[in-house]
């Protein structure tokens, strides 16, 4: 028997995603097969602190199957190198269609291959940055439930290297099914460095890289991201 705190933490760590099926675990899949493990180290660490169980994949392929076997309602990738292969980035997509939720880094191409797996899902890296040589402090003014409490985001600048992006955030060209959910820069036209998608049931969250959970807000926005993906209420 479960006591009433048990019984408590038990439906918080779960979701019913919809009539007769078991409920969905709070469990993110953090890709070390094709991403950057120290990029992706800190997000990680939150999610773990906020909840989520934390398991690192180390499969290649990716598969549907696989992550349904493993129950992964999160999947999770930052600096993604070696590439996905057409098959795996389907699959991925598949995930997303059928509830899943993905967290991706824009990251630059020099060097990654997130830009492959966003055009599935409407989005472009660009070779364009914020402006900016410092970091850029963003006030946020968006309603959208990914921003709720978030009154400033934090973005690294773009290091160039050889006349290429080689770090920090840049920007993003979006088209149907993504959207923008914080446009930035150092002098207007501003542009999209965070974006978001709802694919069939599930959703997709794309933000910039190195996009650092202990600047500014950030953490906030990483909270709601979570939920959001994951379809429960913060």
């Amino acid at each position: 028997m479960f006591t009433s705190a048990e019984a408590g933490l038990l439906l918080m760590n779960t979701q019913a995603i919809g009539p007769g099926l078991a409920p969905r675990p709070w469990r993110m899949g953090r890709d070390t097969q094709h991403g950057n493990t120290l990029l992706s180290r800190f997000v990680a660490e939150y999610a773990a602190g906020q909840g989520w169980q934390v398991v690192d994949i180390l499969r290649e392929p990716l598969t549907y199957d696989y992550l349904r076997q493993e129950e992964i309602s999160i999947l999770y990738v930052h600096g993604i190198n070696p590439e996905f292969s057409a098959n795996e980035i389907l699959d991925i997509k598949r995930f997303v269609e059928n509830g899943g939720g993905l967290l991706i880094h824009a990251d630059p191409r020099t060097g990654y291959y997130a830009y492959k797996v966003l055009r599935a899902f409407g989005a472009n890296v660009t070779e364009y940055d914020h402006g900016s040589r410092e970091l850029l402090d963003v006030t946020v003014e968006s309603t959208h439930p990914l921003m709720a409490n978030v009154g400033v985001v934090r973005l690294l600048p773009a290091y160039v290297l050889a006349g290429v992006f080689s770090d920090g955030a840049v920007a993003l060209e979006l088209e149907y099914p993504a959207y923008s959910i914080l446009k930035a820069g150092a002098a207007e036209p501003y542009a999209p460095f965070v974006a978001a998608a709802e694919v069939g049931m599930g959703r997709v969250v794309i933000v910039p890289h190195r996009f650092a959970v202990d600047k500014a807000d950030n953490a906030t926005f990483y909270r709601n991201a979570l939920y959001w993906l994951q379809q429960e209420n913060p």
